[in-house]
């Protein structure tokens, strides 16, 4: 698994679950602290060494192919499969809606998930940002 963040732990604990009892091996590779930014760090460290996965943070992954993929630096680990969950962008509707937005273009949202320019509308995921909240897009963390 190539992302740290929420969507790549996320899948890859579901795909470990779901491959219970198969020889496979898990990894994932994470150019920040694995869910950098979100209250449960530590707790999902734990988690993961629990079931075997070995946490690669603080390494660019640069090229993915057939055989593999490719750090900066140059190392290689093979892979027979890699999935990639990075990075959250903002659809480009959002900056065509006229609704206010953080400098990444998520819609900026209130802790109760209202836009702050039009209290009407309700905007959570990975379209909205809420503002004044520690993390990368808090709108989309438990």
């Amino acid at each position: 698994m190539i992302g740290g963040g929420a969507a790549g732990v996320e899948v890859l604990l579901a795909m470990r679950h779901g491959l219970a009892g198969v020889a496979a091996e898990f990894v994932l590779f994470s150019e920040l602290p694995v869910l950098a930014g979100h209250g449960a760090r530590r707790r999902m460290a734990r988690i993961l060494g629990e079931r075997g996965v070995t946490v690669h943070s603080g390494r660019k992954v640069v090229a993915a192919g057939e055989n593999g993929i490719e750090l900066e630096g140059g190392e290689r680990f093979e892979a027979q499969a890699t999935i990639w969950a990075t990075g959250a962008y903002a659809p480009s509707w959002i900056a065509q809606s006229g609704l206010a937005t953080d400098a990444r273009g998520f819609v900026a949202v209130s802790d109760t998930l209202q836009s702050q320019s039009r209290p009407e509308i309700f905007a959570a995921g990975d379209v909205a940002t809420v503002i004044g909240e520690p993390g990368p897009n808090p709108a989309f963390s438990p």
